[in-house]
């Protein structure tokens, strides 16, 4: 992505549903087994305009997870995404695991449903406050 991205992170956190669609990975993460504890973050939501009214957003996350033999790992991804003209969807164009040593954090995306190519529905609300953030 180029350097035209807006920073729109507290904005998402703050006027989103989003934290409770990262709570909801946590939970997802706290079902796989030997998972004793797990936090989720956004640690970024950044985008640009790129046609006809369409995004391409950019999103940075951090999973912190330690396990009942109390073995700890912080796992780093980013993804990117396309949301739609009308605002209703975003397409996964990319997931990267930056440092997904054992295959932890592969196995909780795909118990989500996180994978290139997928498509997300927006709700109303949280594409309302994405789209007028990244316009203005």
């Amino acid at each position: 992505m180029t350097s035209q991205n807006k920073d729109i992170t507290e904005i998402v956190l703050q006027r989103s549903q989003l934290p409770r669609d990262i709570a909801a990975i946590r939970k997802k993460c706290l079902k796989l087994p030997m998972v004793s504890e797990c936090d989720a973050t956004l640690s970024s939501f950044k985008g640009r305009p790129i046609d006809e009214g369409r995004y391409e957003v950019d999103i940075t996350g951090t999973v912190s997870i330690r396990t009942s033999m109390k073995a700890s790992v912080t796992l780093d991804a980013t993804g990117t995404g396309v949301i739609d003209s009308e605002g209703r969807e975003m397409t996964i164009t990319g997931v990267r695991i930056l440092n997904d040593f054992h295959g932890v954090f592969s196995r909780v995306l795909q118990m989500t449903g996180l994978a290139t190519g997928r498509t997300l529905k927006l709700r109303e609300g949280d594409s309302a406050v994405i789209r007028s953030a990244l316009a203005a």
